[in-house]
């Protein structure tokens, strides 16, 4: 047989072995892709859901640390809001915390100068921060549940920021409640200057309606997360959000 034609046919089928190769190594890589795309593009809502609910909480997880690292720059936790001179409200916590959540370019976006839903802020209010989502949330993509529980004695005050060193009740740090994840029912714009109030959070019960089953997401102001039952009582509820009252008793994580 003519020893070209042989170098010719194993060259067709070095070459056919080649194609045939390269056609099963895209399949294979078209095949990964694929399953990546199906474990991101889901998303929460195909995940079980204690899984959701831990996503849950890592956003809380990172809104704490937000909290602290805006607390070491200035000295104090934010404000529930800011205020301009005639004491009309302007801006959230949650929008005073954007640069401690790798969210600089958004933030420049905003003029603090001008009230939270004034047309100067439009590109900005129909922005929706997923770590200011719950993955259980059916409602508007901007809205968030992730309220602070404004009371004359707690951790977020109003117009004026507390210093972390200044949560002296007789529980500390790790007992203490910073922000709560409250029913959908009462969540609000992420820019909204609006949170909730104790009444609202006793008023919680079992026969309530809310993100994750039996209970919600809270963190506390030593910044870790923890899931609290409905089943806890009023008394414990209010020594939680208390601050500086040096008479509560020390709680214990077994109470909750």
């Amino acid at each position: 047989m003519n020893s070209n034609f042989l170098k010719k046919a194993e060259g067709f089928n070095s070459e056919k072995n080649r194609a045939g190769l390269n056609v099963v190594e895209v399949g294979i890589a078209v095949l990964i892709v694929g399953v990546l795309i199906a474990l991101i593009l889901p998303g929460t809502r195909s995940a079980s859901p204690t899984a959701r609910r831990l996503q849950c909480q890592n956003n809380l997880r990172n809104i704490g640390i937000a909290l602290y690292n805006y607390a070491d720059t200035f000295g104090v936790l934010p404000p529930a809001y800011t205020v301009d001179a005639q004491g009309h409200r302007l801006h959230s916590w949650r929008t005073l915390l954007l640069p401690f959540l790798d969210k600089e370019a958004l933030y420049r976006q905003i003029n603090l100068n001008q009230p939270w839903d004034s047309p100067a802020n439009t590109k900005a209010f129909n922005t929706a921060p997923d770590v200011y989502r719950c993955s259980e949330s059916s409602g508007p993509a901007t809205h968030t549940s992730y309220l602070a529980i404004v009371t004359t004695d707690s951790c977020i005050q109003a117009t004026e920021g507390m210093e972390l060193s200044a949560i002296s009740n007789g529980d500390g740090l790790a007992q203490t409640l910073l922000i709560v994840e409250m029913p959908e029912e009462d969540s609000v714009h992420w820019m909204a200057p609006q949170d909730t109030s104790e009444a609202s959070f006793l008023k919680i019960s079992k026969d309530t309606r809310l993100p994750h089953q039996s209970g919600l997401n809270v963190l506390f102001a030593d910044s870790h997360v923890s899931y609290l039952s409905t089943e806890i009582s009023q008394d414990l509820r209010r020594a939680l959000i208390t601050a500086t009252s040096k008479d509560n008793e020390i709680l214990y994580q077994e109470d909750f």
